[in-house]
């Protein structure tokens, strides 16, 4: 569950525990980032309530672990090493970072990305995971140059499955293309057998640029599926 938690209360976090929820939070910064952009209702500040909520998580046995953060024009000066390393001393393990989509922020591309860059830095000194969209195009870049094909979904470079709580097998997350079950996919056994059906043998192995010719020649020939 997504939750920036400034409304949880000690029975709240005792019901999500009893559920074996996993819980991902929203932080926009430390103090002065955060309550920049995210108010309460009638205007107040959040931060203190939002870490209210943290620590009620915690004594409940559900520490939070994950954080998804806006960069805003408002609170990007705030989002640095320091802010980091402040979420890292409370148990954090990933940050995701997305730029503001709806009001482009007022930053060069360029100083943009070097930002982003000096957090995943950041990030990795402190053990933890510092990502976003913002690394597909990087991620593109890198598995263009260790394989032969690349696709946005991991799923059709054999990367990953994604699986439905009922069990079902889809190409992607985003995608309802059924390629079969859980159940009949994985052999219990010591370690458990992935066996790849036809269909997703198929998945994995048709989608290539090369065989598509309406791929061939164009400027995204690289990245290029069917």
């Amino acid at each position: 569950i997504n939750t920036n938690a400034a409304l949880g209360t000690p029975t709240i976090a005792r019901f999500l525990r009893r559920h074996r929820f996993e819980v991902i939070t929203s932080l926009d910064g430390p103090t002065e980032g955060n309550n920049l952009i995210r108010r309460a209702r009638r205007g107040g500040p959040t931060y203190r309530r939002i870490l209210r909520g943290f620590d009620r998580l915690a004594a409940a046995g559900l520490p939070v672990r994950a954080a998804h953060v806006v960069m805003t024009s408002a609170n990007v000066r705030h989002l640095t090493a320091a802010f980091l390393r402040r979420v890292r001393r409370r148990g954090f393990l990933s940050v995701t970072i997305e730029p503001d989509f709806t009001a482009p922020l007022r930053l060069t591309p360029e100083a943009l990305a070097d930002r982003l860059m000096t957090l995943r830095r950041a990030g990795r000194r402190l053990g933890m995971t510092v990502i976003g969209l913002w690394e597909r195009p990087y991620e593109r870049i890198v598995r263009h140059a260790r394989h032969t094909d690349s696709h946005f979904c991991h799923d059709l470079a054999g990367d990953t499955l994604s699986v439905l709580p009922d069990g079902t097998l889809c190409a992607c997350a985003f995608s309802d293309t059924r390629i079969g079950q859980l159940k009949d996919a994985i052999r219990c056994g010591a370690p458990p057998d992935f066996q790849p059906s036809e269909a997703v043998r198929s998945l994995t192995e048709s989608p290539r640029a090369r065989r598509n010719p309406a791929c061939r020649g164009s400027e995204i020939e690289g990245d290029c599926a069917r």
